[in-house]
């Protein structure tokens, strides 16, 4: 039962973290690179997306969208709107 309860706590915390962060700042989502700093995000349960852009050494580089609580759709028509206008991606 206490672990419950910590969990709950950590993703309330987490959740109150990027919503803060989300008023302060005015954003529609965060950006990360290389899926880097996505730790928070996971714990609140926002949805993540990443598109591929290039490679570096062969390893493989994108860029991490992080959305807010219920928009999916708007997370995905950012992540649409990066791969249209970069057209980094490289099919191989």
């Amino acid at each position: 039962m206490r672990v419950t309860i910590f969990v709950a706590n950590q993703i309330q915390l987490a959740q109150q973290r990027l919503n803060d962060l989300r008023t302060q700042y005015q954003l529609t989502a965060f950006v990360s690179f290389n899926y880097e700093k996505v730790l928070l995000p996971a714990v609140a349960g926002y949805p993540e997306l990443t598109i591929p852009f290039s490679q570096v050494e062969g390893e493989p580089q994108g860029a991490t969208f992080i959305g807010f609580k219920e928009e999916d759709a708007t997370l995905l028509q950012i992540g649409y709107a990066f791969e249209q206008a970069t057209k980094l991606r490289v099919l191989q």
